[in-house]
């Protein structure tokens, strides 16, 4: 099977989807990556034993695109480009249509899986126009984006349904999503049918790096109760809300220590570092700044409870199963990417609103009643590992997508 993957950006797809890719090179597949990097970003350099544009996909005029052999990697071809992340760049956007066509002519592909909402838009519409009869088209949604965050739908919204609407009909598309709120909204809006369209837990996480932790010591031991904020640092994941939290249980003398970790730079949306800065400077705060994802695992297992107040349009949030892995609750907003993973009272507690007072009052209710650490966290981990959320099981959904059928 030749397999070609086209992802918005470089990062995501490292953190988030290259694993599937792995296990199916590693079961004689042969996989293609075209992904895009962001515009002011180096390209990373080619072996100098592989030429320039080798996959025949051309830089565009002025950039510095490269295609090269995977060598030691698992990749049989690999070309990267300029593509903006957090805004919609029409001309630029509309190349990335171009090069998926490129891409297929010389790859070959059985199966292309677009990843994330500017391939399945401009790749999907390329396709539908211009693209080969026969392949298999995969587009998945982790999330629907800030283009979806307005409601009712502004302009921009219901010109990018729109264009969703052409590019994935025809019948030769399955659209996936990671909860049934997003799927159910695309298919009210006529962009994919319900009979094309599946629901696929998330990105999947590896066990074996996140094993099993004890509780470490908590309030009933003299020790604090520790919460951590794990994921980009923006207002509508709910940041603002956890500083607030801190604020509160800090006047309240509460025995809690809140620590955030993960990036915030790049972000139209991010909270400013230097408000970070001087919590953790009050000593309001702890800031572990952006964690290597080999780290994410033994910061868990240093803490009580994960905090996910979150707003923003994303599919399933993979940190609450990370977590619930290695025996960790989750307090999270009503978000249905989040309640896809927890349920209030087993997985964690869930909040309605998950402002700054309802979060503080949330994790006084643990420092009270330390006993529901441990029962949450252990069907935390039972659901994590058996409930369709480690890499295995989300990629053993998609082969069954890319063999044929309709249903994961």
């Amino acid at each position: 099977m030749r397999i070609l993957y086209v992802c918005h950006d470089l990062d995501y797809w490292r953190a988030h989807r290259e694993g599937m890719a792995r296990i199916m090179a590693g079961q004689g597949a042969s996989v293609a990556l075209l992904c895009g990097v962001a515009p002011d970003a180096p390209l990373p350099d080619s072996p100098a034993s592989v030429a320039r544009a080798a996959a025949g996909i051309p830089a565009d005029p002025g950039q510095s695109g490269e295609a090269v052999a995977a060598g030691p990697s698992i990749y049989a071809e690999l070309d990267l480009f300029p593509l903006a992340r957090h805004r919609l760049e029409p001309w630029r956007d509309l190349l990335l249509g171009r090069r998926v066509l490129a891409a297929v002519r010389h790859f070959r592909p059985d199966v292309i899986h677009l990843i994330t909402l500017k391939p399945a838009l401009f790749g999907g519409g390329a396709l539908r126009f211009a693209g080969p009869k026969g392949l298999r088209v995969i587009a998945t949604f982790p999330g629907l984006g800030r283009v979806f965050a307005t409601d009712p739908p502004d302009r921009r919204q219901r010109l990018v349904t729109s264009g969703l609407r052409h590019a994935l009909g025809g019948g030769m598309t399955v659209a996936t999503f990671e909860n049934p709120a997003d799927r159910a909204r695309l298919v009210a809006a006529g962009v994919v049918s319900q009979e094309r369209s599946v629901v696929i837990s998330g990105a999947g996480f590896d066990p074996a790096e996140f094993p099993p932790a004890p509780m470490p010591a908590g309030p009933a031991e003299g020790a604090p109760l520790r919460c951590l904020f794990a994921g980009r640092l923006l207002q509508a994941k709910g940041v603002g809300g956890v500083l607030e939290a801190a604020r509160l249980l800090k006047a309240a003398g509460a025995p809690v220590r809140i620590g955030l970790a993960g990036p915030a730079g790049g972000d139209p949306d991010a909270v400013p570092m230097d408000v970070i800065s001087a919590m953790a400077g009050e000593g309001l705060i702890d800031h572990f700044g952006q964690v290597p994802m080999d780290g994410m695992a033994e910061l868990l297992a240093r803490q009580h409870v994960l905090l996910l107040p979150t707003r923003y349009p994303e599919g399933t949030p993979r940190i609450i199963a990370e977590a619930g892995a290695v025996g960790r609750p989750s307090i999270v907003s009503a978000h249905p990417g989040c309640t896809a993973f927890v349920r209030h009272g087993r997985e964690g507690i869930v909040l309605d609103p998950a402002d700054g007072r309802a979060l503080a009052q949330a994790i006084q209710r643990l420092v009270d009643q330390p006993e529901t650490l441990e029962r949450m966290g252990a069907q935390a981990q039972r659901r994590a590992l058996d409930g369709g959320f480690t890499l295995a099981a989300v990629t053993a959904q998609f082969q069954r997508l890319y063999s044929g059928s309709n249903s994961a």
